[in-house]
């Protein structure tokens, strides 16, 4: 154990203090500034009268007047003088994410959730295909937008197709062959909205999985005003905490799935 007792060394602005061994007297005149020369004992400033103990490796800068001040706290030369109250005062807490939504989170960002890749058109369709049924999980922006540019250019096609039919009708109504072609178009119309509604609604309630949306969300657009409000959300960027619709145990198929 090191000893104890002698000078403490002159820390923070504050003068050296002395402790005493017991029964040894130490006289000292009002704090003032003081030289020490190397390996010599500690003379007095000028005009000032000052009882130095022995040789002490401290050294003081005489301009340092402010080292005695009265008001100082002093310590022992191995801490700063802190109280009791401030070293064990609970300072509380921050959280620097507290009220920023959970898009804003920088511990959620979306590479580390897993987010989907953009997709060509064939990939899209192959997806959208693959995942007719999947309705768990998420779905980007682009396998959404490509397959809603497919539909709507084979919707336009189908219709003008459709109308050239119906005006071929009115031209020969007595054409048994132009009424069974009309019938038959009608038919697969039914047919191919019939069995492309399953995939589409689960690319749906995907989409808006990964914009952070429920599923029935989709239901806005039976509300007045509800499908612009649908459209903005299916076409909205990709969020990442939509991760917790995702479904681990059945995940949608993605890029690397594809042969």
């Amino acid at each position: 154990m090191s000893n104890p007792y002698g000078w403490s060394p002159p820390t923070n602005g504050q003068a050296p203090v002395y402790f005493s061994p017991p029964a040894q007297e130490f006289q000292t005149a009002s704090p003032a500034p003081y030289y020490a020369a190397p390996g010599s004992a500690y003379y007095p400033a000028p005009e000032t009268s000052y009882y130095a103990a022995p040789v002490s490796p401290y050294y003081a800068v005489p301009e340092a007047s402010n080292y005695a001040a009265p008001d100082a706290p002093y310590d022992n030369g191995y801490n700063a003088y802190r109280s009791f109250r401030d070293q064990h005062a609970t300072q509380p807490t921050r959280d620097p994410f507290a009220g920023l939504p959970r898009s804003s989170n920088p511990f959620l960002s979306l590479s580390a959730r897993g987010a989907r890749q953009k997709v060509t058109m064939v990939e899209a369709l192959i997806l959208w295909l693959r995942n007719w049924n999947n309705f768990s999980g998420r779905a980007s922006r682009s396998e959404y937008a490509w397959i809603r540019a497919v539909q709507l250019v084979g919707q336009i096609l189908w219709w003008v197709l459709l109308v050239l039919m119906l005006q071929e009708r009115d031209l020969a109504p007595t054409d048994d062959l132009t009424k069974l072609a009309v019938s038959i178009a009608l038919l697969v119309t039914s047919l191919v909205a019939l069995v492309l509604f399953f995939p589409t609604l689960s690319l749906t309630v995907r989409r808006l999985h990964d914009t952070d949306h429920s599923g029935w969300y989709v239901l806005m657009r039976y509300v007045p005003f509800g499908s612009w409000m649908l459209t903005r959300a299916l076409y909205q960027g990709s969020v990442a905490s939509g991760f917790r619709f995702d479904d681990h145990t059945k995940p949608p198929y993605g890029v690397e799935d594809i042969d």
